[in-house]
């Protein structure tokens, strides 16, 4: 992701973490007031609140009414840090592990390292843009997370988690029969979440007192508050794979090149033990965020303008857009590339190689930032809401279509199909149909996004508030749709 603001990136060298003077927050000192959720300071061991701060090589172990660690950053431009971390429950904490206070925190906060275990009401909580919450952003690295109940991730928009091992062993579950899940959403906020490279297990195995279990859940609520149904965050997991049942608040967690059986393997510098954490080592073996997300599909070392041999693709989002994501395919090589300032391809962005010739990149930005790549190849394929990118290739301009050579014109494929949602823009709606012909997704009547799928003769999709559009050869054989949306068919042939 290059420079989104709204989802708080940083650089990947661990000494961005350093650059800072920073407040630390050892023993159980109290740095600043932590309050609301029926949370407050007094049940915390730690509970840094100020402008820039960090928490490193700790061991905090909870009882059963205990807070091990609560937060926030207050100052906008601030920036907190918890690295090198364990935190675990010896009595079934009924607090988290890690609360971020989201009436407090406006700045952005870094948990990397962290093993948290055998807490029954979540590992990190960090839901920021509740109702009542500032909107502050989080990065969560390279964390291990196991036997946790409610979630072992609470966060809603504005959060990356990247390379993050969820499951549960069975020997420190929580003794209370809540939800056990791997990523939970519940408060309205709207925005978007990102998970990158992790490793999810949630499927029942190990799940013990009574608990119930999912792997990735969307959820409105309505309580004393009002109901908070109607603007949940949406979550998109790329490079994953993730076990277990995913509930989805109207359809809005989507999966991005990933699959379905995850090796759960502690990253590289996780604290496996408490002596490990006081001491700053560690005996995990699993690979970090900068091993999984460089991908072999060619360099990613930046290039500069002396040394590139094939054309360079910039992707810019649009000054609204927050946290906005993308994937490509190219038949062929890919680098990352930096034009500017603003625009260039980051640590976080991701090229992995596919083993038949072919490598996919995934990225985000927002902003009006961009990333931008040297491709030695053919484009093959591209999914992205069209309305929020500028895509430019060798300077000029272009669109999806001309630039996978899949928007074929008018007398190749004449016919026109759009599915509008506009007039419900809370409401997910599912279609498919299939052509006697040809049929190519157009960016230029409707957006591309990664839920839509053109196969052969058949294509699928979903619309929250928008349009999807297709040109296609041929007939329409076969429609069906489950929602509420207006359809129109504009056929020449």
């Amino acid at each position: 992701m290059a420079r989104d603001t709204q989802a708080g990136e940083h650089e990947e060298d661990s000494s961005v973490l350093d650059r800072r003077s920073y407040l630390k927050a050892t023993g159980t000192a109290l740095v600043g007031a932590v309050a609301g959720a029926g949370i407050t300071a007094s049940t915390a061991r730690a509970t840094p609140v100020s402008g820039n701060w960090e928490i490193r090589n700790r061991y905090i172990e909870t009882g059963s009414n205990e807070l091990g660690i609560g937060c926030a950053v207050t100052d906008p431009n601030g920036e907190g840090v918890i690295e090198h971390v364990y935190i675990r429950s010896t009595a079934s904490s009924d607090k988290p592990a890690i609360w971020v206070d989201p009436k407090q925190h406006v700045g952005h906060l870094t948990i990397k390292n962290v093993h948290i275990e055998g807490h029954a009401d979540n590992a990190i909580y960090a839901e920021l843009h509740e109702p009542w919450g500032e909107g502050g952003t989080l990065t969560i690295e390279d964390c291990y997370l196991h036997d946790n109940t409610r979630g072992n991730l609470r966060v809603n928009g504005g959060t990356e988690v990247r390379n993050t091992h969820i499951h549960n062993t069975g020997e420190n579950f929580p003794t209370r029969g809540y939800l056990c899940a791997g990523h939970f959403s519940y408060y309205e906020g709207g925005g978007e979440i990102n998970m990158r490279h992790c490793q999810i297990d949630i499927n029942g195995s190990n799940v013990k007192n009574g608990s119930n279990h999912l792997a990735l859940m969307t959820r409105g609520s309505t309580s004393a508050y009002g109901d908070y149904g109607s603007n949940i965050p949406t979550v998109t997991v790329s490079n994953s794979q993730v076990a277990g049942e995913i509930d989805a608040h109207e359809g809005n967690i989507t999966l991005q090149n990933s699959g379905r059986n995850p090796t759960i393997d502690p990253p590289k510098g996780v604290p496996m033990t408490p002596e490990e954490a006081e001491n700053g080592t560690t005996s995990a073996t699993g690979p970090t965020w900068s091993e999984v997300s460089g991908g072999s599909g060619g360099s990613t070392t930046e290039t500069s303008e002396s040394d590139q041999q094939g054309t360079v693709l910039e992707l810019v989002a649009s000054a609204d857009a927050q946290s906005a994501a993308y994937e490509f395919t190219v038949e062929g090589g890919v680098t990352k590339h930096t034009v500017d300032d603003q625009i260039g391809a980051e640590g976080n962005d991701s090229i992995t190689d596919n083993g038949d010739g072919t490598v996919t990149v995934t990225g985000a930005s927002g902003n009006g930032y961009g990333d931008a790549y040297v491709v030695e190849g053919t484009v093959t394929a591209m999914q992205l809401d069209a309305a929020k990118w500028t895509l430019r290739y060798g300077g000029e301009q272009t669109s999806v279509g001309d630039l996978t050579d899949s928007g074929s014109g008018p007398s190749d494929l004449p016919n026109t199909l759009v599915i509008d949602g506009t007039d419900k823009p809370n409401t997910a709606s599912t279609y498919q149909f299939a052509v006697s012909g040809n049929a190519a997704k157009s960016d230029s009547l409707g957006s591309i996004n990664p839920a839509d799928e053109v196969g052969d003769g058949t294509i699928t999709g979903r619309v929250i508030g928008g349009k999807d559009a297709y040109r296609f050869s041929g007939e329409i054989t076969d429609f069906t749709v489950d929602g509420p949306v207006g359809v129109e068919l504009d056929s020449q042939s």
